[in-house]
């Protein structure tokens, strides 16, 4: 039951062996890869305010479906996805009772 081997463990090894996991997990967490987030530039963001303004105010007067479709697509170009979202909820409520008039 003597046996040599735990007696003096090789410390410089598991020490090399620690910091290339660690290198391999930064690799796998910080490394490029296609899911890392949609950056627009500054100028993509402020292209199509007027028009957004534009159909906010005809959502304002006359709320229809169309008008809130166009403007959950706007939003969602623009990045503003809950925006979109509220927006697109809006037409489908809208869209249901147009049909059930009809």
């Amino acid at each position: 039951m003597k046996g040599t081997v735990f007696v003096r463990p090789n410390l410089k090894l598991l020490l090399v062996g620690a910091l290339l996991v660690l290198f391999v997990q930064h690799l796998i967490l910080n490394g490029r890869s296609q899911g890392t987030g949609v950056l627009l530039p500054v100028a993509a963001r402020e292209d199509g305010s007027d028009d957004i303004r534009e159909l906010l105010r005809r959502a304002s007067e006359h709320p229809t479906a169309d008008v809130h479709m166009r403007l959950s697509l706007c939003f969602e170009k623009r990045g503003e996805y809950r925006r979109a979202l509220i927006h697109l909820r809006k037409a489908e409520t809208l869209r249901e009772a147009e049909d059930s008039d009809e």
